[in-house]
């Protein structure tokens, strides 16, 4: 009897040596995991955060270069050389000599004059959704070729006699 009770206690405390390092693996685990999660929804909440910042950057250039082009620019009889702010507009129409020095522009050249870090395109739009021919051209600036994001900005105009649709596009 002395040696079953001996072998009883023995076989107890391994048991509840047994069960501490299964709760101290248990505990560490669900520690690992707790961080590990913590991790993720920080990285997931920043990201969303600085795609959204990236979308309203190129909204409020959408917005500056709409603006631009829908005034009379600065001087008033702008031209490639002396330009400083490219507007298409006199007497609330599109002016064809300013939209003409627009198109023939280089990208690079008016991307700096609106401040622009993204690419843009730009382009008239009658109102069956056709573009507008100008200077041989449907538009102006770089056609958004598979964009990450892209946002665009729609405002109604007159050109030539009937109401159109000047399109900004800005986009990475």
């Amino acid at each position: 009897m002395g040696q079953s009770g001996l072998s009883n206690k023995n076989m107890k405390i391994k048991i509840s040596r047994k069960a501490q390092v299964w709760y101290t693996d248990f505990i560490v685990s669900v520690l690992i995991f707790m961080i590990a999660l913590v991790i993720y929804f920080e990285y997931v909440n920043n990201l969303s955060k600085e795609e959204e910042s990236k979308i309203d950057e190129m909204l409020m250039s959408a917005k500056v270069m709409s603006n631009s082009l829908m005034s009379e620019g600065y001087p008033d009889e702008w031209n490639q050389s002396n330009v400083e702010i490219i507007g298409i507009i006199d007497d609330k129409r599109i002016n064809q000599t300013k939209i003409e020095n627009f198109y023939n522009m280089s990208h690079n050249s008016a991307k700096l004059k609106f401040g622009l870090s993204q690419n843009y395109y730009f382009y008239l739009e009658d109102r069956n959704g056709q573009k507008i021919n100008i200077t041989n051209k449907e538009a102006t600036g770089e056609e958004p070729a598979n964009p990450i994001k892209l946002v665009k900005l729609n405002r109604i105009t007159i050109y030539n006699d009937s109401i159109v649709k000047a399109v900004v596009q800005i986009w990475y």
